[in-house]
């Protein structure tokens, strides 16, 4: 294995590999969380319409930071309440997953303990990222679409879906 003294790398193993590739797909996930959330901010900043329906959203988001614009959106349609705080939790685990867990794989990847310790890690903090991700993607489906229907794509179903992908199981 090749490696640099500015670049150390681990000895490659399938669990190192495993690892890897868990952080990769959780680093891949948060990022469409990020971008998700740049688009719902986008979508209620739109300021003309021709539908009515996109015309009161607008009206009921016109201001306000994301947070206040998800309440809005809360408590204007069928979607749990505390949703915008649920989304802030998905916030908060995307900047876990790319700052803490991130910087701190090298030293946790050395042993198994350490591995399955890294795995735990990954695996809560994306447990809010993806009840706030499926939250912000039926926002930007209610809005965008001029639906409303409710919350709730098949959330246990979604879940498990993404775990598995994070697992590397959905082959």
């Amino acid at each position: 294995m090749t490696s640099h003294p500015l670049l150390p790398m681990p000895a490659a193993s399938t669990e190192i590999s495993d690892s890897y590739a868990l952080l990769g797909r959780a680093l891949a996930y948060a990022t469409e969380f990020e971008n998700n959330c740049r688009t719902l901010a986008h979508l209620t900043d739109v300021i003309s319409s021709e539908s009515e329906y996109s015309y009161e959203i607008y009206s009921l988001l016109a201001s306000g930071t994301l947070y206040e614009k998800i309440r809005a959106l809360s408590s204007k349609y069928e979607l749990p309440e505390r949703a915008e705080d649920a989304i802030q939790l998905a916030r908060k685990a995307r900047n876990v997953i790319a700052h803490s867990i991130s910087n701190e794989h090298k030293s946790l990847l050395s042993t198994s303990d350490g591995r399955s310790f890294f795995r735990a890690n990954v695996f809560a903090e994306m447990d809010a990222l993806i009840e706030g991700n499926q939250l912000v993607e039926d926002m930007i489906r209610l809005f965008s679409q001029g639906s409303s229907l409710s919350y709730g794509s098949e959330r246990i179903e979604y879940f498990f879906a993404i775990c598995e992908w994070l697992d590397g199981k959905n082959k």
